[in-house]
C-alpha cells in the first residue's frame, strides 16, 4: 500500500524499479513453479489423453461467451485446429480466419482451407500480395508503441484487419507449443545436447573450423555426422550461422539463450548492457528434464513477452479481442503433472494435442513440419527493401542515440547481402529499434 498523493513518481523510470522500490509489494496470484506436484495414476493413455480434451473444450467453452461476433483464427497447424474441434461442439456457424500469401514457402494456407471444410466453419481466407505485407510495416510503431522485433506481428497484423471486418472476438491456439512442448528447439536440445554437454571444447574448435577449412567440405562433415534430415544443403548461409552459435555453447543455459537469442555476445553495443534476466534461475527443479526447463522458461518469458503482447497489440490495433483457451488454469496444471512422453514422444512434439486431433482429422494434416507464421524478410531486405534497411540503419540514424556499434552493423549487413550468412532477424530488431527511436524519442 502507499500514499500515491505524497508518493514521488519521478522515481520510477522502469519496471526494475518498481520490484526495487521497498514501499511497494508485488505479488505473483499464480506462479509455474509453484503448481502443487500431483503423482497421476496413469493406467489408460486414451484416459489422459481425454482428461486434457475435457479441460480443453470447457476452457473454450468459457472463453465463447460474448455478446459480440466470435470467430477463430484457423492457421492450419496443430493448436488452432485443437481449439476449432472444441468449438464446434458448442457453436454452429463458426468463422474461421486465414491469410496466405502470394510467395508460396510463407503460405500454409492451403491445409487451413482444408481444415475448414472438414469442421464445415464459414472460413474466411484471403490472399495478400507481398505490397500489402510490406505495407503493414507503417503500423508497427502505433500498433506497439515500443521497439518489438517478431516479425511474424506482420501477418498476425493482416490476419487480424481481415478478422475485424466481421467478428469482436477472435480465439486462437497460443500457449499451445509452451504446455504441450511444440517448438523445434525442445528436439534440438533432446537430440544435441547429450553430445555437447560432455565435448564442450574440442566440439568448439571442430565447429571454429569452418570458418579456414572449405566450406563444401566442413558443412559435409557437419551435416552427414548430425544427420540434419530437411536441411537443406544449398542453404550455406544457415549452416554458418548455426555453426557460429554452436562455438558459443558451453553450457545448458547457453545452449537455450543461442537457440532463442539473436543478439548475444556480438558487441553490438557501444556499452555494456546490464541483463538482470537469468533463464538459469528461473527455475532449479532437478525433476525438470532439459526441454521441460526450456518450456517452463519460454513460458514465463517468451509467451507473455513476445505471443501474447503480438498477438495482443496486432489484434487491439483493429479493436479485435483476441482470447487463448490453452492458458487455462486447471489445463496448465494438469498437463504441467503429466509425464514428460505425453508432451514430447519419441521426437513426436505436441504428442497428446496431436493424438487428440487424430478424432478429428487426417494424419497427413497433423504429423506434419512445423511451419512458422512468418514472412520473408531476408529476400526483401535484398530488394524491396533494400533502400528502408539501408536509411533506417544509417550511420546519421543510429548516431541519433549511438547505442550501437556501427562497425558490427555494417559487418552483419556485408553478411547478409554476401549471403554469407542470413542476417535477418538481428537487421529487423536493429530496425524496429531505430524506427520506434525516431518516431517517439527523438
Amino acid at each position: 500500500d502507499i500514499n500515491l498523493k505524497k508518493y514521488n513518481f519521478k522515481n520510477i523510470k522502469s519496471y526494475q524499479n518498481i520490484l526495487d522500490d521497498k514501499h511497494i509489494n508485488t505479488k505473483q496470484w499464480w506462479v509455474l513453479k509453484n503448481i502443487p506436484k500431483r503423482k497421476l495414476e496413469i493406467n489408460n493413455k486414451n484416459q489422459i489423453f481425454d482428461q486434457i480434451e475435457s479441460l480443453l473444450e470447457k476452457s473454450t467453452k468459457e472463453q465463447l461467451i460474448s455478446d459480440v461476433p466470435i470467430g477463430v483464427f484457423l492457421s492450419g497447424g496443430v493448436d488452432s485446429s485443437l481449439i476449432l474441434s472444441q468449438i464446434v461442439k458448442n457453436k454452429s456457424n463458426v468463422d474461421t480466419f486465414n491469410i496466405g500469401f502470394d510467395f508460396k514457402e510463407y503460405d500454409e494456407s492451403e491445409d487451413a482451407n482444408k481444415i475448414a471444410k472438414i469442421f464445415k466453419t464459414n472460413h474466411n481466407h484471403y490472399v495478400c500480395n507481398k505490397n500489402e505485407a510490406i505495407s503493414m510495416i507503417d503500423k508497427i510503431n502505433d500498433a506497439f508503441s515500443e521497439p518489438f522485433a517478431d516479425s511474424s506481428q506482420i501477418p498476425t497484423m493482416l490476419v487480424s484487419q481481415i478478422a475485424r471486418k466481421k467478428v469482436k472476438v477472435i480465439l486462437g491456439g497460443d500457449g499451445g507449443d509452451e504446455i504441450f512442448g511444440g517448438y523445434n528447439r525442445y528436439l534440438l536440445a533432446n537430440k544435441y545436447w547429450k553430445y555437447l554437454k560432455y565435448f564442450p571444447k574440442p566440439f568448439n574448435l571442430i565447429f571454429s573450423a569452418h570458418k579456414i577449412l572449405p566450406k563444401n567440405l566442413i558443412f559435409k562433415i557437419f551435416y552427414n555426422y548430425f544427420n540434419l534430415s530437411g536441411f537443406s544443403k544449398n542453404k550455406i548461409s544457415t549452416y554458418n550461422k548455426i555453426l557460429n552459435k554452436i562455438e558459443k555453447i558451453h553450457s545448458r543455459q547457453s545452449f537455450y539463450e543461442n537457440l532463442v537469442v539473436e543478439w548475444s555476445d556480438d558487441n553490438i553495443f557501444n556499452e555494456k548492457i546490464s541483463n538482470k534476466e537469468n533463464h538459469g534461475g528461473l527455475y532449479s527443479d532437478k525433476n525438470l528434464n532439459f526441454e521441460e526447463w526450456m518450456m517452463s522458461v519460454d513460458f514465463n518469458t517468451y509467451l507473455p513477452d513476445d505471443i501474447l503482447c503480438k498477438v495482443d497489440r496486432s489484434s487491439m490495433l483493429f479493436s479485435l479481442e483476441a482470447r487463448s483457451p490453452f492458458l487455462n488454469k486447471d489445463l496448465i496444471e494438469f498437463v504441467y503433472n503429466l509425464p514428460f512422453e505425453f508432451k514430447i514422444n519419441n521426437q513426436i512434439t505436441k504428442w497428446s494435442s496431436k493424438k487428440i486431433l487424430e478424432k478429428y482429422l487426417p494424419k497427413e494434416l497433423i504429423y506434419k513440419s512445423k511451419q512458422g507464421f512468418g514472412v520473408p524478410l531476408a529476400e526483401w531486405f535484398r530488394n524491396e527493401l533494400k533502400d528502408y534497411v539501408y536509411d533506417n540503419l544509417s550511420k546519421k540514424s543510429c548516431d541519433k542515440h549511438n547505442f550501437f556499434n556501427y562497425k558490427v552493423i555494417q559487418q552483419t549487413l556485408d553478411n547478409h547481402y554476401n549471403r554469407n550468412i542470413n542476417s535477418e532477424f538481428k537487421i529487423w530488431s536493429l530496425i524496429q529499434f531505430n524506427s520506434w527511436y525516431n518516431k517517439f524519442i527523438h
